[in-house]
C-alpha cells in the first residue's frame, strides 16, 4: 500500500525444550547451520506460540529480540484490512 513502516519486525516461533528430539549442529551438505528436530506438539506445529519481534542493536555485536505483538491478534486484525498478515 506504499506505507512507510515505523519499524522492521520478524516473525519468530518458540519451542519448548521438551519438544526438541535431537539437535545436528555440524548441519548437512545443503545447509551448514544447525538442525533442530522437534516433536509437533501444538496443532501438528513445532511452535508453542507465533510473535512478531523487533531486532534491537545494542551495539558491539550484541542484540536482542523485543517483542512487538502475538501472531494471533495480527491475523486477526488483517481479516479487517483486505489484507492477510497486515496490522
Amino acid at each position: 500500500m506504499d506505507e512507510q513502516g515505523d519499524i522492521t519486525v520478524l516473525l519468530v516461533g518458540e519451542i519448548p525444550y521438551d519438544s526438541i528430539v535431537e539437535v545436528n549442529w555440524e548441519g548437512d551438505e545443503y545447509y551448514s547451520f544447525p538442525h533442530i528436530y522437534c516433536h509437533f506438539n501444538h496443532n501438528d506445529e513445532p511452535y508453542e506460540r507465533l510473535f512478531y519481534c523487533e531486532k534491537i542493536d545494542m551495539g558491539h555485536g550484541h542484540t536482542y529480540y523485543k517483542e512487538v505483538a502475538i501472531y494471533n491478534d495480527v491475523k486477526e486484525n488483517s481479516k479487517g484490512s483486505g489484507t492477510e498478515y497486515f496490522s
